[in-house]
């Protein structure tokens, strides 16, 4: 019951908003980047933890938010950003989550 009360509330936190929403274009695509280890343009749940870390060390309160839910956290919050659901995240799909 304890997960379940713990994944609803990061649900309702990741439809508020997007990561990235207080950032810009450019410096959101920058975290992108760096985020990207093998340079394919899209990010594997790894690099998408990375990504959040990124953000939060910029000083994403979304993103901190994020990494205090643990590994739930980042879990949904790659489930909601991957819209196609093909196991990746690309910056079309972060730009369409924000």
């Amino acid at each position: 019951m304890k997960y379940i009360a713990l994944s609803l509330s990061v649900l309702v936190f990741f439809s508020t908003g997007a990561l990235a929403a207080s950032y810009t274009d450019k410096q959101a695509a920058s975290a992108f980047r760096k985020a990207d280890r093998n340079k394919n343009g899209k990010l594997n749940p790894t690099e998408f933890k990375n990504y959040v870390k990124t953000m939060a060390a910029l000083g994403s309160r979304d993103a901190k938010k994020a990494l205090a839910f643990g590994s739930t956290g980042i879990r949904v919050g790659f489930r909601r950003a991957d819209s196609n659901r093909d196991g990746w995240v690309t910056e079309t799909e972060l730009r369409r989550f924000k």
